[in-house]
């Protein structure tokens, strides 16, 4: 092959360099069926992706409506055990006669307030900046609030039980000794019988003895 005949390849009427050993056109453009392999190839993938997102969706909301419904119970629960809570506290509170101050910086979600009081009844009294206040019951509040203020005052409601006990157990004791010196005198009026006489007090006053298997006469 000449130098001419390599600068100069031979081309058809459409511009195509012609193929040295044959007849037919020859062409370097193989974009087209590669672009249309590709393209179909993307589609299938796409549609692949498509079920798998259609899959995964039913999948997730299939998960949500489980979680959904079991979360619905456990608030209707917290519901019920706050409520529950609230009226054992207040029994307790009104039975007590006492209140208690919670500081603010305890309860999170009212730690701007000023002050904090938990009544006799079991009302939350809230003071805010400007002497505003707030008063509802302490089951009105978020359960968040309510474990809040349980876990500040049950350290000084142990100690208010705790005096009321100590307290109780004087008066018991005092109680006792009563009974016993009592009894003592009880039987040191007693006089001793064969028949089972026993003493009655008279109208006057005056022990009388009577049998036991009679009634004193009224």
């Amino acid at each position: 092959m000449t130098e001419d005949a390599e600068a100069n390849p031979k081309m058809d009427l459409e511009g195509n360099q012609v193929c040295k050993s044959s007849s037919f056109p020859y062409t370097n453009d193989y974009s087209a069926p590669q672009q249309f392999h590709r393209e179909a190839s993307d589609q299938g993938q796409h549609e692949v992706k498509v079920e798998e997102i259609e899959s995964k969706l039913c999948e997730l909301l299939d998960a949500m409506s489980t979680e959904t419904t079991e979360l619905g119970e456990f608030l209707k629960k917290e519901r019920e055990l706050t409520k529950e809570l609230y009226c054992i506290l207040r029994g307790i509170l009104v039975h007590l006669k006492t209140s208690f101050n919670v500081p603010a910086e305890n309860v999170t979600k009212l730690r701007y307030a000023n002050q904090i009081k938990l009544d006799t009844e079991a009302q939350l009294v809230v003071v805010w900046p400007g002497n505003k206040v707030d008063s509802k019951p302490l089951k009105d509040y978020s359960p968040d609030v309510v474990l809040a203020v349980l876990w500040t005052i049950f350290p000084e409601l142990e100690k208010v039980i705790k005096a009321r006990k100590e307290k109780t157990k004087k008066r018991v004791g005092l109680l006792e000794r009563i009974r016993r010196q009592m009894t003592t005198l009880q039987k040191a009026f007693a006089e001793p019988s064969n028949e089972g006489f026993k003493l009655v007090p008279d109208e006057g006053g005056e022990n009388t003895h009577v049998s036991s298997t009679q009634k004193p006469i009224s």
